[in-house]
């Protein structure tokens, strides 16, 4: 379990609020303080979300959900999330 004083932002993502792609992109947006020019797409939400600096705690609750509201895509979202924390030291994951 990660320490939350350790980092500037903790997002809460909530499968159950990702039904549609668009939907998903929309809660994305709202979640991360997306730019305008956001492409709502998964290659401009990595493209946005590698550019920042501070730490973030990405928490996605309820990943059997996603998986069943979204198919690939959700698998895909999580593995977006995953190559992040991976990829960046100031980005971890928790799934529930």
């Amino acid at each position: 379990m990660v320490e939350n004083n350790e980092y500037t932002n903790t997002i809460i993502l909530n499968a159950n609020l990702m039904k549609t792609k668009g939907q998903a992109h929309k809660y994305f947006i709202e979640k991360f303080d997306l730019p305008s020019y956001y492409g709502k797409n998964l290659d401009a939400l990595w493209d946005v979300l590698t550019e920042r600096r501070e730490k973030t705690h990405i928490v996605i609750q309820g990943v059997e959900k996603l998986l069943e509201n979204l198919g690939d895509y959700g698998s895909a979202i999580i593995d977006l999330f995953e190559d992040l924390e991976h990829e960046y030291d100031n980005y971890t994951l928790e799934m529930k």
